[in-house]
């Protein structure tokens, strides 16, 4: 059994090996060398799988710059690669070499929650609490919305611009890797108000839809947790009913409480 001053010993020890190894402006030894080009390695292909539609749209040395300057300024502090990768948005927002682009941290950002949600079990809907609707006046009544649903609002066309350029099946004799400027143009010219987005689950996997403006605000009013009877006095013209039933079919809400 070793001792606390061992233990501090071989902590500290593992922690400079882990702080050489990270800081890739240091001089290293052949072995950390080998281990400090597998994080760089492993860093662009997990970014480029969270990020595919990115990768597309920047190219992989674009990413793999990315992933470096991300890796030393945010390491893993996990040891699974997907749940790094979020310090990505901010990185390409400030990015001067990327602001002709500005629509590129929103698709960012689409990127990311997409790969969140996907990731996230689904939680099922608690039958039992729906006996709130006749049994609570509505002012005592909150719908828990599922943490599997993200909202998302852009003043670019983010949903198409992705949907244009995510990879595609080798099946379908497409370039994985070429970028459709068409579709890009296309996308942006065409959108003369905001993109207001929905990611939720269906069947386990992320589903990805446009709301309207009043749609987008109703689920904006349960995430800040208004009752239902503020939410009919903000929505009077919305058809909870109808809303309701989509609601319960697709576990948007998870109980009412």
């Amino acid at each position: 059994m070793i001792s606390d001053r061992e233990r501090a010993a071989l902590q500290q020890r593992q922690q400079q090996l882990i702080q050489c190894v990270f800081d890739q402006d240091s001089p290293c030894t052949t072995g950390l060398r080998v281990y400090r080009h597998s994080l760089w390695t492993n860093g662009a292909r997990a970014l480029s799988t969270t990020y595919p539609v990115l990768t597309r749209l920047l190219g992989n040395e674009a990413m793999a710059v990315l992933a470096r300057t991300l890796l030393r300024q945010s390491p893993p502090s996990a040891g699974d690669w997907a749940e790094w990768g979020e310090g990505l948005i901010p990185l390409v927002d400030s990015a001067p070499e990327l602001a002709q682009m500005d629509f590129l941290p929103d698709v960012a950002r689409l990127e990311w929650s997409w790969h969140q949600v996907s990731r996230w079990a689904p939680l099922p809907l608690d039958p039992g609490s729906l006996n709130r609707l006749q049994e609570c006046a509505p002012e005592d009544i909150r719908l828990q919305l599922s943490p599997a649903i993200v909202l998302l609002r852009s003043p670019f066309p983010i949903d198409a611009i992705w949907r244009a350029h995510r990879p595609v099946s080798a099946q379908h004799g497409q370039d994985h890797h070429s970028l459709d400027l068409g579709a890009l143009s296309r996308a942006i010219a065409e959108q003369d108000d905001d993109c207001f987005l929905l990611i939720d689950q269906r069947r386990s996997r992320a589903h990805l839809q446009r709301l309207s403006g009043e749609e987008f605000q109703w689920f904006d009013d349960l995430l800040r947790g208004l009752d239902l009877a503020e939410l009919l006095e903000r929505h009077p013209d919305f058809n909870f009913v109808h809303w309701f039933s989509r609601a319960v079919q697709h576990q948007w809400i998870t109980h009412l409480r």
